[in-house]
């Protein structure tokens, strides 16, 4: 199999928020938001997926 690497994020490309199963942000939510923080002080613009079964959504554009 071939893999090919994506290129670098760069300002304005946008990310996907996937959080984990057992609920981590809820735990921990300063270690979450402080994650946020840095992905938007990168300039990346952020978007979340809440329907588990809906995350093609995510996936349908040309990554590279």
């Amino acid at each position: 199999m071939i893999y090919k690497k994506p290129s670098k994020l760069k300002k304005g490309d946008t990310v996907a928020i996937v959080s984990p199963s057992w609920g981590g942000p809820s735990v921990f939510p300063d270690v979450y938001e402080n994650g946020l923080e840095v992905l938007r002080e990168w300039g990346l613009e952020l978007r979340w997926q809440n329907d588990k079964n809906n995350l093609s959504l995510f996936f349908n554009q040309k990554i590279c």
